[in-house]
C-alpha cells in the first residue's frame, strides 16, 4: 500500500475499535499459497467483513464489454480482483460486508447500484466523519455495519 492508503487502513481499525468490534486483519505476506483455505478459515470466524477498495490499477483506455450492448469506456481506477472474491464469500455466509472505497473506485462492490442486502458501502473517507463523530450518511452506514456485526456475533455466542 502507498503511505497514505496504509494510514486509511490504520484510521479504519482505529475506527472498528472505537465501534466496539474487535478487527482482525489478513495481511498480504502472511497469506498461504494458495490462499483459499486460509480466506475460508478467516472468513468463518468473523462476523463481519470489511473491505477497502484502494486504487490498484490505472486504466488510461480501454472498454468493458466490447461489442455488446454494455459496452462502456473503462478508463480510470480499479481495485483489486480479491475485493470480489473476498465479498462474495462473505455474503455467502450471509455476513454483513462494508465496502469503503477510494475516489475513482467504482467496480463491482464498490457500484453503489450494488449496496443493499447486507452490503453496506461508503466512501473510504467515511472513516474521517466516525473519528470526529460527526454526524453525516457515512456515520449512519457504518453505525448500521457494525449494528449487524453485533447482532452476527450474538447469533454465533
Amino acid at each position: 500500500l502507498l503511505r497514505e492508503q496504509d494510514a486509511r487502513l490504520r484510521q479504519w481499525l482505529r475506527c472498528l475499535q472505537s465501534l466496539g468490534l474487535d478487527p482482525f486483519t489478513l495481511d498480504r505476506e502472511s497469506y498461504d499459497m494458495p490462499p483459499w483455505h486460509q480466506i475460508r478459515t478467516a472468513v468463518g470466524e468473523a462476523d463481519g467483513l470489511l473491505i477497502l477498495g484502494f486504487r490498484q490499477l490505472h486504466v488510461r483506455k480501454g472498454v468493458w464489454r466490447p461489442g455488446t450492448v454494455e459496452s462502456s469506456d473503462a478508463a480510470g481506477w480499479w481495485g483489486t480482483p480479491w475485493n470480489q472474491i473476498e465479498a462474495g464469500l462473505a455474503l455467502m455466509a450471509r455476513m454483513p460486508v462494508l465496502v469503503a472505497h477510494e475516489a475513482g473506485v467504482t467496480e463491482g462492490i464498490f457500484c453503489r447500484d450494488a449496496w443493499g442486502g447486507g452490503l453496506f458501502g461508503v466512501r473510504l473517507e467515511a472513516a474521517d466523519a466516525i473519528d470526529r463523530s460527526r454526524d453525516d450518511i457515512s456515520d449512519e452506514v457504518v453505525t448500521a455495519w457494525a449494528r449487524a456485526v453485533r447482532e452476527a456475533y450474538a447469533l454465533d455466542t
